[in-house]
């Protein structure tokens, strides 16, 4: 089983690698890096327990046109690198048929 510094790790680089990814200035990065710097172990493992079981807690960047705004290239490493798809097909079971829902055409850009 992993140790308490290992997750933390793990946390850290997925966080500051992705930000990193898409605001190339590192800003938003250097920001994060404070923050985790400012917690302890202890500190850190409840402020994570407690974000992740908060849906409305999000990992908030600031983004500035002309500044540090990603192009679509950014968005797409970023995806890439967390594994997460950009688009998928969509299902809509509202229509009631919940054994077989209608499908979207194409693929659509999800988020």
């Amino acid at each position: 089983m992993a140790s308490v510094k290992e997750k933390r790790k793990k946390i850290e680089e997925l966080v500051l690698n992705t930000m990193s990814l898409i605001d190339k200035t590192k800003s938003n990065t250097e920001k994060y890096e404070k923050f985790f710097k400012s917690m302890n172990d202890e500190q850190f493992s409840k402020w994570i327990n407690k974000f992740i079981k908060d849906p409305d807690e999000n990992f908030y960047m600031e983004l500035l046109p002309y500044k540090n705004e990603p192009v679509l290239q950014d968005l797409v490493n970023a995806g890439k690198y967390l594994n997460c798809p950009l688009d998928e097909y969509i299902y809509l079971r509202h229509d009631g048929n919940k054994d077989n829902p209608i499908r979207s055409a194409q693929k659509v850009p999800v988020g």
